[in-house]
């Protein structure tokens, strides 16, 4: 899917580690993709700096190689529609079911994409996609984020 893109960034990072899929129950690989560095569409045209390491969710649209990139690297990613969020993007799936694992879960407290001490991030694998990137996506931001050790 082509973005009209709302962030872009010469580089991101694919960090991956597991939960348990909420309907078959057996552990599944999830990702999510980190950016520490990018900037951010304005309302003029231009492009402004964004501030600080954010971890992307609820991604709608992401260049061509990009997409490629991601799901090289973890082939459970890909576009399925949330009931929950009514909205369809590019989300983690069971490897076991194939049943979506929905963005909004994965990051509530205590979950893998928001861990509550660094403890929980010893199982994360971290990939540098070394490659533009430029995406339609909500970005959150955190103090845990500072604790992932991008490479």
């Amino acid at each position: 899917m082509t973005p009209t893109p709302f962030l872009r960034a010469p580089r991101f990072w694919l960090i991956t580690g597991s939960t348990s899929c909420w309907k078959c129950h057996q552990s599944t690989p999830v990702s999510a993709i980190v950016l520490d560095g990018y900037e951010e569409a304005a309302d003029d045209d231009e492009w402004e700096p964004g501030e600080g390491r954010t971890v992307l969710s609820y991604i709608t649209a992401i260049d061509a190689a990009s997409l490629a990139a991601v799901q090289s690297a973890a082939p459970w990613i890909k576009y399925g529609r949330s009931e929950t969020a009514d909205t369809t993007y590019l989300a983690n799936h069971c490897t076991h079911c194939g049943v979506l694992q929905g963005d909004w879960f994965l990051s509530e407290p205590g979950e893998v994409f928001f861990p509550t001490g660094r403890s929980e991030l010893q199982d994360f694998k971290v990939r540098l996609l070394d490659q533009p990137l430029e995406i339609d996506a909500q970005g959150a931001w955190s103090g845990w984020h500072q604790w992932i050790p991008l490479k």
